[in-house]
C-alpha cells in the first residue's frame, strides 16, 4: 500500500493518471479499474502501526499515511470552485 504525508482529511487530486504512473489495478471503493487518463485521488487510512507516526497523528500534525488509490469520483470528495 502506497503512504502519503497527510494532516487534514481532504482529498488532493492526482491529474490525469499517466500511463507509466504506478498504482494500476482496481478501485477498491466501485471494483472498476484504474485507468490511464483518470483522475485519481489517495485516501489515506491513517498512521498504520508505526508508534511514531501515531504520536505525530495524535497531535494533528503532518504525518506519513497508509493510503489507497481510487477514482476521484469514488472519493466524495467535491472539485474546489472556479478560481474567479
Amino acid at each position: 500500500m502506497p503512504r502519503i504525508r497527510h494532516c487534514l482529511r481532504q482529498g488532493v487530486v492526482f491529474r490525469p493518471k499517466m500511463r507509466k504512473a504506478k498504482g494500476f489495478g482496481y478501485c477498491p471503493a466501485c471494483g472498476l479499474t484504474l485507468d490511464p487518463g483518470q483522475d485519481t485521488v489517495y485516501l489515506p487510512l491513517g498512521p498504520g502501526v508505526d508508534k511514531e507516526q501515531q504520536r505525530v497523528a495524535l497531535k494533528g500534525e503532518w504525518y506519513e499515511a497508509v493510503a489507497l488509490e481510487i477514482h476521484w469520483e469514488c472519493s466524495g470528495f467535491r472539485a474546489p470552485a472556479a478560481a474567479k
